[in-house]
């Protein structure tokens, strides 16, 4: 009878283990079992003989020994860990789900999840054995080339959820404006966003990337960075209801498409343990698809157990919504990577010079599916040659044919059960695959049809079967090539061998056009020959369209639709081979719409995208079908003319034509939502026919046009001559030369006199020259316009206010100058600089001189940009004793309501009004008003250009002018010649 049985009639418990069998004593057997660490004896007694007995006890024994391994002891769970590549977040959930439904369990996996965070680099922590597993990005294929050993396991994110966020208001409108300005990033993402701006044209020298310093919005709030990256699976939640403000770009914007995480391992591990991967691998995926499944669920879960970094349930699920978008499990089968992709990734890293173009990805992709004996059927032939090693023992003791024919009776019926359990599970497992499976005849009729089929093209079987494949699920012609796709099926017939894969167009019952790709198998009979093709398909028609959207974001400019920089550039260098050959003139026009900025500060970026959409429709309705129109970011545009004529002059006047069309078209009222606008345009115009011209001179030589018809009062057109670039030449060599000179130090002041109506000097003004090394004395009306625009008015401002104080500060300790004042002008553009105040104070400061005695002149074109942080600055200066002057007024957009709200302390009287005061009524009666309305606000008058007796006695004996200033007095003169005409020691 049976010793300790696990349940009556059971000999073994569902943990036991068989270890021995051992026959002694006559028909007593002994088995030696073990479950867990325990081992136990059970012994069989029977009236058997001992072989019999044997016979009757591997009748039993074989088939538990054969379902035995399946089951899973507590103790025997293999031990293993994974590094997060951050920290605890919705992002790793896959984790979570397969820790929390048991699935790490049920594969026989005891799992530890460790925690990323800053300084923790999960490949170095894999490779170097301190985990078993691994978080990755797309990095990984960099790291296989450069010699360490990982595999990557499954794509847990199909596309990457690396970003640049930009504040709107630092001039961010494209990631161009990027260039040469610090943008933060970290090692994980520095790789990714260096290859966004190469394949955006930045060069590589103008691409400043920084470490990241937070990991939050505060290094970007403050303006020290230009840029910072965050991940789209959760970042963007911090600026919800904000999010007008920022600019969010992605690299896939430039056809930069990486895989997001990746689970990874090393090629030893794998080596020595390809159970164990595969069964992490498909856990970890089975819990990713109940984590997109059960977000509620799951963010719960990480609330309660995992360190979420105090972030809320409503972070967690928005953050599970992104995952999602970046996963698309509906779309992609979760921790499907395609080869394909890697080559991409391949080819991007390529490009940054990381790695070789033609690297071979072999051994870096796992392959989840490989070609091999399936385990049931080792354990199945396993089983059967112990069962036949059983039966020989047996056919060697037993003798008798009845004995021998009843085994092989056995045997029989065994091996149809298992033939019949084997086709059952094939019959399930293509059944439900989730694929497309069926056959064809070597006719090209449909043969089977599985139930996926059904559901994918609509068909049910009964109604497919035996009929025709072209006709039915393929068309007879390919929609974008017109392939005849009839004759691609006939081929695949007759040559099946060639066609092992091939990828079409289909067609599902009501018509709708798919893409498939098919793997192709030939069926052959009992002798080899061919019976019939097995196809397995796989839809793919989401991968072309994405590939489709890849190529437009790539080549066209996503807001318009035009093409892009990128394109016109190729175009353009088609343009100028095929200009060369022809001899025909070709017309380059640089179209940049005037005042666009006012329109998105006004009505926001919303309204200004929608008057570029309807410029884009515009302009294409102004030039010929062959004619190329691009954006190239912004508010500028580009129209390509071609084949225009041979002679330049009638070229000139064609493409004058269409630019003169523009305009008129351009200047069209706008009827944007509820806003009527109006626009106008600045065009630039090249022509080409040589060859030998680059794009990019071409591109400038355009660029500069237009800039000249800005700058002839805009809502115009100019062509390229050689003069505006010898001007631009010229700027551009002063400019070299003004940074030099602030280097060292040649701008100087020269001051002049300022006195009352008693002749008596009571101030100066001091006036900005340059001395030149070789040109002299400079003017300021030579330089100050570049130094405005360049903005080296600063630097320049910076200089020359310290010279100032130091020169009031010699001239306080002299009786004849010690109550002088001094009057210098401050440009728009240096009064807005953020340490302006700041500036002159320190500067006052360090001189220790009276800040009554320093009168900053203001001209009216500053009270244009933001009035109210150029009161708010005055009154700061205003309340440390500074005085203020407001320059030439009358000559600009002079207004009373400024006048009111402006701390000021003096008018001055510009000298156009000045000098005709003696024969013109008209300047007298305003010169008169002026110092009325001046006296009236309690203000000083001070009035320049007074060169006559005459000019002096109307100003201050008639209408009582409180300062003069001009010729009359005195030129301007530099310090020493200014203090020698006072006769000061």
């Amino acid at each position: 009878m049976y010793e300790k049985p696990a349940r009556p009639g059971q000999i073994f418990g569902p943990r036991d283990r068989l270890r021995r069998i051992k026959y002694h004593r006559g028909t007593e057997i002994t088995v030696l079992l073990r479950t867990g660490a325990k081992s136990r004896r059970v012994s069989i007694q029977s009236r058997m003989t001992p072989y019999a007995a044997i016979l009757r006890l591997a009748r039993v024994l074989i088939p538990l020994w054969l379902a035995l391994p399946g089951a899973v002891s507590a103790d025997a769970l293999e031990r293993v860990s994974v590094q997060l590549l951050w920290k605890h977040q919705f992002e790793f959930a896959a984790f979570y789900a397969a820790q929390e439904q048991g699935y790490y369990r049920q594969a026989g996996l005891d799992v530890e999840i460790k925690e990323g965070g800053p300084g923790i680099d999960t490949v170095r922590e894999v490779s170097e054995g301190h985990a078993d597993f691994g978080v990755g990005t797309s990095a990984l294929v960099v790291d296989h080339y450069r010699g360490r050993p990982v595999v990557s396991l499954a794509a847990l994110m199909q596309h990457s959820p690396t970003a640049l966020l930009a504040l709107r208001r630092n001039g961010i409108q494209s990631v161009h404006d990027l260039a040469g300005r610090p943008v933060a990033v970290d090692p994980h993402n520095r790789d990714e966003i260096e290859a966004y701006f190469l394949a955006s044209g930045i060069p590589r020298e103008r691409i400043r990337l920084v470490d990241q310093t937070d990991w939050t919005m505060a290094s970007l709030d403050r303006g020290e960075v230009a840029a910072k990256v965050v991940y789209l699976s959760n970042e963007p939640y911090w600026i919800r209801g904000r999010e007008h403000e920022y600019l969010i770009l992605t690299p896939r914007s430039a056809g930069i498409d990486l895989f997001g995480n990746t689970l990874f391992t090393t090629a030893s591990a794998l080596r020595q343990r390809p159970a164990v991967a595969k069964a992490f691998r498909e856990a970890t995926l089975k819990g990713l698809v109940y984590a997109l499944a059960h977000p509620e669920e799951i963010t719960d879960l990480i609330l309660a157990r995992y360190n979420s970094q105090a972030k809320s349930r409503e972070h967690l699920l928005f953050e599970a919504a992104q995952i999602a978008e970046l996963t698309r499990p509906d779309i992609v089968e979760p921790g499907y990577q395609s080869a394909g992709r890697w080559r991409h990734v391949v080819e991007v890293y390529a490009g940054q010079g990381k790695l070789p173009a033609d690297f071979d990805l072999a051994g870096f992709i796992y392959d989840a599916t490989p070609h091999k004996t399936p385990a049931w059927l080792v354990w199945s032939l396993a089983g059967l040659a112990l069962l036949l090693a059983a039966t020989v023992a047996v056919l060697l003791k037993l003798r008798g044919l009845n004995r021998r024919l009843s085994l092989e009776n056995r045997e029989r019926a065994q091996a149809e059960r298992a033939l019949q359990e084997s086709e059952a599970k094939y019959r399930e497992l293509v059944e439900h695959a989730n694929a497309i499976v069926l056959r064809l005849a070597l006719d090209g009729t449909v043969t089977y049809f599985n139930e996926y089929a059904e559901r994918f093209f609509g068909y049910r079987a009964e109604d497919i079967l035996g009929r025709h494949v072209v006709g039915t699920i393929v068309p007879e012609r390919e929609s974008d090539s017109d392939r005849d796709l009839g004759q691609l099926i006939e081929a695949i017939l007759a040559r099946p061998e060639d066609f092992q894969h091939n990828e079409n167009e289909n067609m599902t019952r009501n018509g709708r056009r798919v893409w498939v790709r098919w793997a192709n198998m030939v069926i052959p009979d009992e002798h080899g020959n061919p019976i019939g093709i097995s196809c397995i398909g796989q839809d793919v028609t989401e991968t072309r369209k994405a590939e489709e959207t890849i190529r437009n974001l790539a080549f066209f400019d996503s807001l318009t639709q035009l093409p892009n920089r990128r394109l016109l550039i190729d175009r353009l260098h088609q343009a100028l081979a095929m200009s060369a050959r022809s001899r025909r003139h070709g017309a380059l026009l640089f179209i940049d719409l005037d005042n666009f900025k006012l329109l998105n500060d006004s009505h926001g970026h919303d309204i200004g995208d929608l008057l570029l959409i309807e410029v884009a429709r515009r302009l294409l309705g102004c030039v010929r079908e062959g004619d190329s129109v691009a954006r190239l970011g912004g508010d500028e545009f580009v129209v390509m003319l071609e084949g225009l004529d041979e002679a330049p002059g009638d070229a000139a006047n064609h493409a004058e034509l269409v630019a003169e069309k523009i305009g008129d078209a351009l200047r069209r009222p706008y009827y944007l939502g509820d806003i009527e606008h109006h626009a106008t345009a600045s065009v630039g115009i090249a022509l080409f026919q040589d060859k030998a011209m680059s794009v990019d001179e071409l591109l400038k030589r355009a660029d500069l046009a237009m800039y000249q018809a800005k700058a002839s009062g805009r809502n115009a057109l100019r062509f390229f001559d050689p003069a505006m670039q010898a001007t631009v030449e010229s700027r551009t060599r002063m400019e070299a030369e003004l940074r030099r000179a602030i280097q060292r130090g040649e701008f100087l002041f020269h001051y002049q006199p300022q006195v009352n109506p008693n002749g008596r000097i009571v101030g100066v003004e001091a006036l900005a020259r340059w001395q030149h090394p070789e040109r002299g004395l400079v003017a300021p009306s030579e330089f100050i316009g570049l130094a405005e625009e360049t903005g080296l008015i600063a630097s320049i401002g910076r200089q020359l206010l310290r010279q100032a104080c130091e020169q009031l500060k010699t001239w306080s300790e002299h009786p004849e100058t010690a109550d002088l004042t001094v009057s210098l002008n401050v440009s728009a553009r240096q009064f807005h600089h953020p340490e302006f105040v700041d500036m002159v104070l320190a500067n006052l400061n360090a001189s220790g001189v009276e800040p009554s005695r320093l009168m900053l002149e203001i001209t009216e074109s500053l009270l244009l940009d933001n009035i109210e942080e150029t009161v708010f600055r005055m009154n700061m200066l205003k309340a440390r004793g500074i005085h203020f002057s407001i320059d030439d007024f009358g000559t600009g957009y002079s207004s009373l309501a400024y006048l009111k709200r402006l701390p000021l302390d003096e008018l001055k009287i510009d000298r156009s009004f000045v000098q005709d005061i003696e024969t013109d009524e008209n300047d007298a009666a305003i010169c008169a008003a002026f110092i009325s309305l001046a006296h009236i606000l309690g203000l000083r008058v001070v009035a320049e250009g007074v060169e006559t007796e005459e000019q002096q006695y109307f100003l201050a004996a008639v209408h009582n002018c409180d300062v003069l200033q001009g010729y009359l007095y005195g030129k301007p003169m530099s310090a020493e010649q200014f203090t020698r005409s006072l006769q000061v020691p």
